[in-house]
């Protein structure tokens, strides 16, 4: 081979690997993991994968700790204050105040302990448990009633609800793309 083919094909691998490595800060930039301990801990604690906690945070708040919605929920995992109050009655964050969910800690405390309760009433069901996550337990027991196949997310009429499904289990796959892959 003379030396401009090599020269040739050695800059075309390293703009490859360049161009890999924009792609994956690019992806990574999209997909944050903020909080990173915590999340993880939390998720041990609960018996949830880390993976889905942060597919939640990034679609419920883009891992911004201080947002509040228009319907009142609060920070990372947008909770809520009634059902914060429910379940920091039975997590150890006490005192609570409403106040205590914009810190990130509390907030992925509490959020992840009541995703780790629906998809444990809604027996494992990821999809049905997000559903509830988003809609509303009592809503999705509703529909789950009224409808014959719950497979997929077509079973859920609330179209905010059937799409807060459809993009964390995007942002789930891509979790676990960029932030698992060569793991145990």
């Amino acid at each position: 081979m003379n030396r401009i083919v090599r020269i040739t094909i050695a800059c075309l691998v390293l703009c490859l690997l360049f161009g890999v490595l924009l792609f994956v800060t690019t992806l990574r930039w999209l997909y944050p993991l903020k909080h990173f301990h915590t999340i993880v801990a939390q998720g041990g604690a609960n018996g949830i994968d880390p993976m889905l906690v942060a597919a939640v945070i990034n679609v419920e708040s883009g891992f911004r700790h201080d947002v509040v919605s228009p319907k009142g929920a609060i920070g990372l995992m947008q909770v809520m204050p009634e059902t914060a109050r429910w379940v920091a009655s039975r997590v150890p964050v006490s005192p609570f105040y409403d106040e205590l969910l914009l810190e990130p800690e509390v907030n992925i405390t509490i959020g992840t302990w009541y995703l780790s309760f629906l998809v444990e009433e809604f027996n494992g069901n990821i999809d049905h448990a997000l559903a509830a996550y988003n809609g509303g337990r009592t809503r999705v027991k509703r529909w789950l009633a009224e409808c014959e196949d719950s497979t997929g997310i077509d079973w859920i009429p609330l179209k905010e609800t059937r799409e807060f499904v459809q993009k964390v289990k995007r942002n789930y796959r891509m979790y676990l793309m960029l932030y698992t892959r060569g793991r145990g």
